[in-house]
């Protein structure tokens, strides 16, 4: 095979929120959000990313392995 390793390892992704919405008005009310990313596999990930979209689609924030070569 010259190198080449087959990885074929089962991944999941479980993402969480702290809240049940975000209401990013500045208000005060549940204008945050916290969010908990855990893999299954963490080594040797090629790239990720993560985005929070308004329904729209339009992305309002986002992560990604530029930001980081490891999962926040």
């Amino acid at each position: 095979m010259n190198g080449l390793v087959l990885d074929n390892r089962e991944t999941k992704i479980y993402l969480t929120a702290e809240r049940e919405g975000i209401s990013p008005n500045n208000d005060g009310v549940v204008d945050t959000q916290s969010f908990e990313i855990r893999t299954t596999v963490k080594e040797d990930l090629l790239s990720w990313n993560f985005d929070v979209r308004r329904e729209d689609g339009t992305s309002v924030f986002a992560l990604s392995d530029k930001d980081s070569a490891n999962l926040p």
